[in-house]
């Protein structure tokens, strides 16, 4: 890997951190979510340099950090009750998550980690589902099932998303 990528991990936004030093960017990020006397943390500018964090890795191709912290970036939309910008980032997190399986699957020749990473997807998606459920919106949480199907269908297992959306289709539809 070049110094390319690596070399903007460390930039002046963030002092005292090596280049690919995402842990402790991660925990420095984390310590400003702690309730401090008197104060109330700022859960957008968390939610805002986690969702930095995700691009950067997902530039260097380190797609399960990159999903893990979409799915930081998903929970700060929840403590807002921002429901768009939750299931945006719980729907990357999933596509960065079927990414990870698809290049495990091709260039290591078996599943990645036991299907850890379809669980993790099929479990954001099913969590972005609900909430475009809630708000009404059956269009797009069919879409996503359709997309969690497609995905799966193409790694060659099929079963789990006939039963996502016939569920979504009982709950629709009474």
């Amino acid at each position: 890997m070049a110094a390319g990528p690596a070399s903007s991990l460390g930039g002046g936004a963030w002092p005292g951190s090596e280049a690919g030093d995402f842990l402790a960017r991660y925990r420095q990020v984390s310590n400003k979510l702690k309730k401090r006397f008197l104060r109330k943390p700022n859960v957008a500018e968390a939610g805002e340099q986690f969702a930095q964090l995700a691009h950067e890795l997902c530039a260097q191709e380190c797609l399960p950090y990159a999903a893990w912290f979409q799915l930081a970036v998903a929970r700060c939309h929840q403590a807002l009750f921002h429901g768009p910008g939750e299931t945006l980032a719980l729907t990357e997190a999933a596509r960065l998550f079927l990414r990870q399986e698809c290049y495990a699957r091709q260039h290591l020749g078996s599943p990645a980690s036991y299907g850890e990473p379809l669980q993790a997807a099929a479990s954001a998606l099913g969590a972005a589902v609900r909430i475009h459920l809630e708000l009404g919106q059956p269009a797009a949480a069919a879409a996503l099932c359709l997309e969690l199907a497609a995905a799966l269908r193409a790694l060659g297992q099929p079963a789990p998303p006939r039963v996502t959306f016939s569920a979504l289709l009982s709950y629709t539809c009474p």
